[in-house]
C-alpha cells in the first residue's frame, strides 16, 4: 500500500486536496498545462460548502474565462462518477459566470435599484463579417469605433480608431483628455447610449463604477464573492483586474485563483501576464502554490515545449519540476519539407497511418495555411472537422443582413448592414488595400458620409436607418446605400427566394457557387456532429488559438516559417515575439503521445497573403528552441533561410 500512496498520481491528488484547503488566502496557484486547474477549482468549491466550514452557496463566486469553461465547471460539479468535486444542485454556486456576465449583472442590479431603463444592446467586438473579396473584415464594434473617430473629426480617423480600441482594451481611458483616441473614445460612448448598448469593455468597466458609486451595492455583491475564484487569472486585463479587486477587497482570505503566466495568450483583449506574476504585490499575505503533476502531456513534450518559451519568454516566476503519468511516453518530431505542396502530402500520410486508432489535433496560425492539406484529405477520403471562426462564414455576411431587416429600429444592425453593402460595391467603398490617391479619398469620403449619419440620428432620436433615409440625396454614397437597404426590406416581405436572391446580388458573401456550396456542405457536417465529444479516430484543423483548452493523442502544427508565425506585425502593431512563444507552448501542449512539427522551404504562389513568385521562407525561430533533430524530405537537401 505504501508505494500506492508514494506514487505520483497520489502525491498529485493529495497535493490538489491540499492546496484546495488552504484558508485563509489569498491563494494563487500556479498551474500548467495538463496538471488539473479546472478540478482543483472544484475541489475547492467543495471543500467550502461541506462541513466544517459549511459556506453558503450564495457566497461564492466563480469566474470563469468563457461560457464553454462555464459549462465545464457545472457538468463537473454536477457529475456523480466524480465523487471528490460532486455536489447536489443545492450545494453548488449560483454564481459561476463569465467575467463579462457578471459585469452584466452586476449593471442590470445597479440600474434595477435606481429605476433606469437597462441597455438592451450588447455591442459585439469577437464576431465578425466579411465581403466576398474578404478584403474587409470588422465587428460591430470596430465599426462604430471608425465611425466615432470620424465624428470627432480628427486626422487618420481608421488609426485613431484602432488605437482608442487598443485603449479601451487595456483599461487606459483618459476620459477629460483632448488626445485624438479619446476624443473618439468620447463618441463612441455617446454612441452607445444613443443606441441603448454596451460593449465586452463596458459591461466590466461599468460594472466597476457602478460598484464605486454605490457603497451597498459594492458591500452586496462583496458577500456574494466573500469566496471569490477566478479561473485563467493569467488573462485577465486592467478592467477586469479592478473588479476582482473591488469584490475581493473586504474578503482578501477567500480570494483564490488559478493560471499559468506561461499560457497567456490574449494580449489583443488587453490581457497581460503581468497580473498573475505580481499578485504576490498586489495582495498582501498571498500564499503561492504549484501544480506538479502533469496529467496529459508527456514529458519528451513538455521539456520541448517548455524549451521554447523559457527561451523567448522567460518568466520571473519559479515553476515546479513536473511528475508524469507513469506509462505516458512521447515522441517530438521536426520536418523540413521541399514545398508546402509535400508538405500537405507529408501530412496526409501521418495522418493515415495515425487512424484510426488516435485522434489527431492539426493547428495553423492562419486558416488558409491549412488549404493544401485539406485537398489532400479530401483526395484520401479522409474525415475531418474544420472548425471556422464565425468571420470565415458567408453565410454569417447573410445573417447581418437578416438581422437587421427582422429589426430595422436597430441602429447598430442598420450600420453594419450598410458596411456590408457598400463595402460589396468597389465604386462605392474601395478596396483597403487600394493605393491610388483617387480611390483612398473615394473611400475616406465614403466612411466620413456613413459615419456622419449618426449626427442626425442622435440629434433627432431616430435609428440609423430613419436618419440614412432623411440624408440620402445629399451624398450618391448615402443615396445608393439606402436604395439597396430598401429593396432589401421590400424583398423581406416577399417570398424567401425572392430575400436570398437580393441578399446574394446587394451583398455576395462568396466569390463562386463552389465557395458557398463547400461552406454549407461544412455546415451541414458540423451541426450534424452536434458538438459531441471527441473520441478517436477524429481529425480536427483549427488555428493555434482555437486549441486553448483541448487536447488530442497526436499533434501537428504547420505554419512554421517566420513570415508567418510569428510574423513581422504591422507598423501601428508590431508583433509580439514573447506572446508568440506562448502561443506555440500553448499548442504544442496539447499532445498526448505525438508531436509533429513541420516547416517548408518553399511556398507556392498565393499560398498565403504574400502572392507572387516562389520563395523561400526563413525557418521559424522558435524551432531554433527545438532539440529533435530535423528530418529533411525531398530530393533537394537545401535548408530554408535561418
Amino acid at each position: 500500500m505504501r508505494g500506492v500512496k508514494d506514487s505520483p498520481q497520489e502525491v498529485a491528488r493529495q497535493q490538489s486536496l491540499r492546496i484546495a484547503s488552504i484558508y485563509p488566502g489569498p491563494v494563487r496557484t500556479l498551474s500548467g498545462p495538463g496538471t488539473g486547474k479546472t478540478h482543483l477549482l472544484g475541489l475547492r468549491v467543495k471543500f467550502l460548502v461541506e462541513a466544517p466550514q459549511n459556506v453558503q452557496p450564495d457566497q461564492i463566486t466563480v469566474i470563469t474565462f468563457t461560457d464553454e469553461a462555464m459549462r465545464n465547471m457545472r457538468l463537473r460539479l454536477s457529475d456523480r462518477d466524480k465523487a471528490d468535486v460532486y455536489l447536489e444542485k443545492a450545494k453548488q454556486p449560483r454564481l459561476i459566470r463569465t467575467m463579462h456576465a457578471l459585469g452584466q449583472m452586476i449593471i442590470h442590479a445597479a440600474q434595477g435599484e435606481q429605476q433606469v431603463s437597462r441597455p438592451s444592446r450588447l455591442v459585439l467586438s469577437d464576431r465578425f463579417w466579411t465581403t466576398c473579396q474578404r478584403l474587409e473584415k470588422t465587428s460591430e464594434r470596430d465599426l462604430l469605433l471608425r465611425d466615432a473617430a470620424f465624428l470627432a473629426e480628427v486626422d487618420s480617423a481608421t488609426d485613431v480608431a484602432k488605437a482608442a480600441s487598443r485603449c479601451r482594451t487595456r483599461g487606459e481611458c483618459h476620459p477629460h483628455s483632448d488626445a485624438p483616441s479619446c476624443c473618439a473614445c468620447g463618441q463612441y460612448k455617446r454612441l452607445l447610449m444613443a443606441c441603448h448598448a454596451l460593449d465586452h469593455d463596458e459591461q466590466v468597466v461599468a460594472a466597476c463604477d457602478a460598484l464605486e458609486r454605490d457603497p451597498a451595492l459594492l458591500q452586496l455583491w462583496q458577500q456574494r464573492a466573500r469566496h471569490l475564484l477566478v479561473d485563467e487569472y493569467q488573462d485577465i486585463n486592467r478592467p477586469q483586474f479592478r473588479l476582482i479587486e473591488l469584490l475581493s477587497r473586504a474578503h482578501r482570505e477567500g480570494l483564490f485563483v488559478v493560471g499559468d503566466d506561461d499560457q497567456s495568450v490574449y494580449s489583443f483583449r488587453g490581457g497581460s501576464p503581468q497580473f498573475i506574476r505580481d499578485f504576490a504585490a498586489d495582495f498582501s499575505g498571498a500564499k503561492l502554490e504549484s501544480l506538479a503533476h502533469n496529467w496529459r502531456c508527456p514529458p519528451e513534450v513538455m521539456r520541448e515545449a517548455t524549451t521554447v518559451v523559457s527561451r523567448f519568454s522567460p518568466s520571473p516566476l519559479e515553476k515546479p519540476a513536473y511528475t508524469y503519468e507513469a506509462d505516458r511516453h512521447g515522441t517530438v518530431e521536426v520536418h523540413s519539407a521541399p514545398s508546402d505542396k509535400t508538405e500537405a502530402e507529408l501530412v496526409r500520410a501521418a495522418i493515415a497511418g495515425l487512424l484510426p486508432a488516435h485522434d489527431i489535433l492539426v493547428l495553423v496560425p492562419y486558416r488558409r495555411v491549412a488549404d493544401l492539406l485539406q485537398q489532400e484529405l479530401g483526395r484520401a477520403h479522409i474525415a475531418y472537422d474544420c472548425r471556422q471562426d464565425a468571420s470565415e462564414y458567408g453565410i454569417s455576411t447573410m445573417g447581418a443582413l437578416a438581422s437587421w431587416v427582422g429589426n430595422p429600429d436597430d441602429g447598430i444592425s442598420a450600420r453594419t448592414a450598410a458596411e456590408l453593402i457598400a463595402a460589396a460595391d468597389p465604386a462605392i467603398l474601395p478596396s483597403r488595400l487600394c493605393r491610388s490617391a483617387t480611390k483612398v479619398a473615394t473611400r475616406i469620403d465614403a466612411m466620413r458620409a456613413l459615419a456622419r449619419v449618426w449626427s442626425t440620428a442622435c440629434a433627432d432620436s431616430v435609428p440609423y436607418y430613419r436618419a440614412l433615409a432623411k440624408l440620402a440625396s445629399e451624398s450618391p454614397v448615402l443615396r445608393t446605400v439606402h436604395a439597396r437597404m430598401d429593396e432589401l426590406t421590400s424583398a423581406y416581405q416577399s417570398a424567401p427566394a425572392a430575400f436570398g436572391e437580393a441578399m446574394l446580388r446587394i451583398a455576395p458573401p462568396w466569390r463562386t457557387p463552389q465557395d458557398m456550396s463547400a461552406e454549407l456542405l461544412e455546415l451541414s457536417i458540423d451541426l450534424a456532429k452536434g458538438g459531441g465529444s471527441v473520441s478517436g479516430g477524429v481529425v480536427r484543423v483549427m488555428t493555434y488559438r482555437q486549441a486553448k483548452g483541448l487536447e488530442a493523442d497526436a499533434v501537428v502544427i504547420l505554419g512554421l516559417e517566420d513570415d508567418l508565425f510569428p510574423g513581422s506585425g504591422r507598423d501601428d502593431e508590431p508583433v509580439d515575439i514573447e506572446e508568440s512563444a506562448r502561443l506555440l507552448y500553448v499548442s504544442m501542449t496539447r499532445a498526448k503521445e505525438k508531436l509533429m512539427l513541420f516547416h517548408t522551404r518553399s511556398k507556392r504562389p498565393g499560398a498565403t497573403t504574400f502572392g507572387g513568385e516562389n520563395y523561400a521562407p526563413s525557418r521559424c525561430r522558435f524551432l531554433d528552441a527545438v532539440d529533435a533533430r530535423p528530418t529533411y524530405h525531398g530530393s533537394s537537401r537545401g535548408r530554408a533561410r535561418g
